[in-house]
């Protein structure tokens, strides 16, 4: 069995791109828990912590798929 060294590559961004986004939305709910125990309100802390993990994935994912597709587009476009 051959590797195919650019499949390798998009498997392992996609693997990479999983965990940063798993990682984003941990640390917001973990960060926002912590933050508003020591303000006093918890649950809001979480909730606004989480929204920011959100975003901060999203954001990630944006960035990502532009990349890829910036990336991509000069081996699929043919001009006649």
């Amino acid at each position: 069995m051959k590797l195919n060294p650019k499949r390798a590559i998009q498997t392992g961004e996609a693997v990479s791109l999983a965990m940063t986004l798993a990682v984003c939305v941990l640390i917001g709910f973990i960060g926002g828990r912590w933050i508003g125990g020591k303000l006093g309100n918890a649950d809001l802390g979480t909730v606004i912590g989480l929204m920011i993990g959100v975003f901060a994935a999203a954001w990630e994912l944006i960035k990502t798929v532009r990349k890829m597709n910036a990336g991509g587009s000069n081996d699929e476009r043919s001009e006649p």
